[in-house]
């Protein structure tokens, strides 16, 4: 245990970074905090680090997918949930500065997901409450993107299918590409099981999400 302490402390620690922008190269700075940018272990580091992040909730559901993660709160009462989730943010702002870290809140956003008729009702006859941080009102989404699957507020997966259709049309354009300039069959056999896994991977995620919710 002792030298695997060590083989980590050594390392993270002494290491160094520089920019190079338009033929200047800056100074090297010290980086204090933070693992090697592009490194195999940054993510897993990463994560350990932020493990005990949902133990800090007491009302909400926290989904710890790296920088991705999420918080969740349902209700019956749409304002019950607003302020669940504002509360559960300040919490969440108090654990990150324990732990010498902060909220981006111009990436932090907030979709109410309700079926298509609750959504029509609660568009027609109600005004959607704010979540606040601090100070601040977390901006509002109707779609966003969640381990390369795009949510609807309303579940009706419209955007994710579109954005597997328009994948899967840049595939084939590429292939038909390559294969109209190479003249043989070689293309088809390297890029189209790539082309496959591709779709099925976004299918797959997809299918997973509807089993879920």
């Amino acid at each position: 245990m002792v030298c695997m302490n060590q083989w980590f402390s050594s390392y993270l620690k002494g290491r160094y970074q520089q920019t190079y922008v338009s033929g200047t190269l800056s100074k090297c700075g010290q980086v204090v905090s933070d693992v090697p940018q592009g490194s195999v272990l940054r993510s897993t580091l990463f994560v350990i680090y932020i493990n005990d992040l949902p133990l800090a909730l007491s009302e909400c559901i926290a989904d710890i997918v790296a920088d991705d993660s999420t918080i969740s709160a349902h209700n019956k009462n749409i304002d019950q949930v607003a302020s669940t989730l504002s509360n559960e943010l300040q919490r969440v702002n108090k654990w990150c500065e324990n732990n010498h870290m902060t909220i981006n809140i111009s990436k932090t956003k907030l979709m109410f997901v309700t079926s298509k008729p609750t959504h029509r009702q609660l568009s027609n006859t109600h005004s959607l409450p704010s979540v606040y941080f601090l100070d601040s009102v977390v901006d509002e989404s109707s779609s966003e993107r969640l381990l390369d699957v795009t949510i609807n507020n309303d579940l009706s997966w419209n955007t994710q299918v579109k954005n597997v259709i328009n994948k899967c049309n840049t595939f084939l354009y590429l292939l038909s590409f390559s294969l109209f300039k190479t003249g043989n069959g070689f293309t088809m056999l390297t890029f189209f099981p790539n082309l496959i896994c591709a779709v099925l991977f976004g299918v797959i995620e997809l299918q997973s999400w509807k089993t879920n919710l």
